[in-house]
């Protein structure tokens, strides 16, 4: 604002009277903010902005640019946006190096966002620029950029979001990590170098997440997906020695950058005389023994039951003994039709046995189970059925008692 004078003047002394000249001074108002923080048309100019602020200004002319910077003390998640665009304006944004790391270029009027994830601590370049030397002198357009800083917790471990990029952890120790966005998951990897019982737990969740477990070769072989912000838990029993992966990850996008969940993976290794003769739950899978020698093996979970069985070619007096008891154990025998013919339950860890007289010849079953789902991993029992075959002659008669 203010005065200004105009002067026409012949070039080199230049006139004409016969002839007049038209002058007329065209004036177009600028709107105040189109001007706002000029001059800022470099990098050496941009203009300091504050984050989580709206900045009003304008592209005044075909060779305007607007620069900016904001700085970051921690790493964050950054949103910019531009928005109340009177013409195609694109927004670009640059590292400190001057290295373009953003664009929006939706065209038109529309609005122009850029979201970077995980932008480290420092100085960053905003640029607004007319696309093809837009410009307009009377609106001007919003400009903001909003950030959130991340706890630094939930970039533990990353860039961990894909198996060949798998955080390798220990067993039996807690980790603490986070979900930053939408689309990040955090993959795990634990080795066993026995056969163990594994259970993985993931706690303290700030929003609904899921726990998922995969071999070796990434078949997923356990899941927990409760809902809400539950303790999500996998039990997998008898896991052989090997690499396995676990994968927690955001149920339909679900993210907190503010705070972190707990992992553990806790690993129990099975004395291998556990696993003895295993699968052996049921009567279908029953172990055939021999009469008259030692078995070791052991009650591995709550539901685990151990099925044998043995055969009598002629009629026999039979005991069946199990000893060595690390827990309350039961014994039963049941016939060929899987009719029970005999028990012992004594109780605490007394050893267990059933003698029957005069058993036919015949196939028979042995079971071995936990009372009220006793078990341990650690400890193994001793298992035998003596036979002794009776003299044809014995048994003459009976019952004739």
């Amino acid at each position: 604002p203010g005065t200004y004078y105009v002067v026409v003047e012949g070039y080199n002394g230049n006139f004409d009277i016969n002839r007049c000249y038209t002058l007329k001074a065209e004036a177009t108002a600028i709107a105040p903010c189109i001007v706002n923080y000029e001059p800022n048309d470099s990098f050496a100019k941009a203009t300091d902005i504050n984050t989580n602020t709206n900045y009003y200004a304008g592209i005044g002319s075909s060779a305007d640019k607007d620069y900016y910077k904001f700085t970051l003390n921690s790493k964050s998640n950054v949103t910019v946006t531009l928005q109340n665009l009177p013409k195609n304006y694109d927004l670009i944004i640059y590292n400190i190096a001057q290295n373009q790391i953003g664009k929006s270029a939706l065209g038109g009027t529309s609005n122009e966002s850029i979201t970077l994830n995980y932008l480290k601590p420092g100085t960053y370049y905003v640029v607004v620029e007319g696309y093809n030397g837009n410009f307009d002198i009377n609106r001007c357009y919003t400009l903001k950029a909003e950030t959130t800083a991340i706890a630094p917790c939930i970039e533990n471990y990353e860039p961990n979001d894909y198996f060949a990029k798998a955080t390798a952890i220990n067993t039996n120790t807690n980790y603490y990590a986070g979900i930053g966005s939408s689309t990040d998951k955090d993959f795990y990897k634990f080795t066993l170098n026995s056969k163990s019982i594994v259970t993985v737990t993931l706690q303290n969740l700030p929003k609904n997440y899921d726990l998922i477990i995969y071999n070796i070769a990434q078949g997923q072989i356990g899941k927990s997906a409760l809902g809400g912000t539950s303790n999500e838990s996998i039990t997998i029993n008898y896991l052989d020695p090997g690499t396995y992966y676990v994968v927690v990850e955001g149920y339909n996008g679900n993210f907190d950058i503010n705070r972190c969940y707990t992992l553990k993976a806790e690993a129990t290794a099975i004395a291998p005389c556990i696993v003895n003769y295993e699968p052996n739950d049921y009567f279908a899978k029953a172990t055939a023994i021999n009469t008259n020698t030692n078995y070791y093996a052991g009650i591995g979970s709550s539901t685990d039951k151990d099925f044998y069985k043995f055969t009598l070619n002629s009629k026999s007096i039979v005991t069946v003994t199990l000893q060595n008891l690390p827990k309350n154990y039961d014994l039963i025998i049941y016939n060929i039709a899987q009719g029970q013919i005999g028990k012992s339950a004594l109780g605490g860890t007394s050893n267990e046995s059933i003698t029957i007289n005069y058993l036919d010849p015949g196939t028979y079953y042995v079971v071995v189970e936990g009372y009220n789902g006793n078990f341990d991993i650690n400890r193994c029992y001793t298992l035998k059925a003596e036979a002794t075959a009776i003299a044809p002659c014995i048994v003459n008669y009976e019952p004739n008692d």
